[in-house]
């Protein structure tokens, strides 16, 4: 595995009045397959963040949105992993044989 590289994304915080925030699911075949998450990705070059939140949503879930507040900056430290290179998920196995093909 190589050092971390930062990681520019963007999530959607999306909630309703009784307290539930929506999440998804990573779809088979992904990274880190069926974990749970926030929607939302990385960040083209150059891309504004709610031009990044609008294509993101759109991307995953086919919504458009219409208003968004930044809550909070966020860049995460993700390791680039090889495809034989231990998972990160802690699996033990490799990453090929853990979560299939890179994106």
């Amino acid at each position: 595995m190589t050092g971390p590289r930062a990681v520019d994304v963007v999530v959607g915080l999306i909630g309703d009045p009784g307290g539930r925030w929506l999440v998804n699911c990573r779809p088979p075949g992904t990274p880190l397959a069926g974990s749970w998450e926030f929607p939302g990705g990385k960040k083209e070059p150059g891309e504004a963040a709610l031009a990044a939140l609008k294509r993101e949503l759109h991307e995953e879930l086919g919504i458009q949105v219409l208003e968004a507040e930044p809550v909070a900056p966020y860049v995460r430290e993700a390791p680039k992993v090889g495809r034989n290179d231990p998972c990160p998920c802690g699996s033990g196995k490799k990453f090929k044989q853990c979560h299939g093909r890179l994106s």
